[in-house]
């Protein structure tokens, strides 16, 4: 799902291995470090680069 603030998390927790108890995702969210598989780089990559702009155009956003 596209948003102007980024990517949603919360609706691919059921699909993501960094989350083994999705009821209680937020609270691996805490955490310092979060691991990721390679299946979940995969999948946040997939959902992450249709995001992606220049740098010129995202700093342009800013106020």
């Amino acid at each position: 799902m596209l948003h102007p603030g980024g990517l949603e998390l919360q609706p691919l927790v059921n699909q993501l291995a960094a989350f083994p108890k999705p009821d209680a995702w937020s609270a691996y969210m805490r955490r310092p470090l979060l691991g990721l598989a390679e299946n979940d780089v995969a999948l946040l990559d997939k959902h992450l680069t249709p995001m992606l702009v220049r740098r010129e155009e995202a700093l342009a956003t800013y106020p």
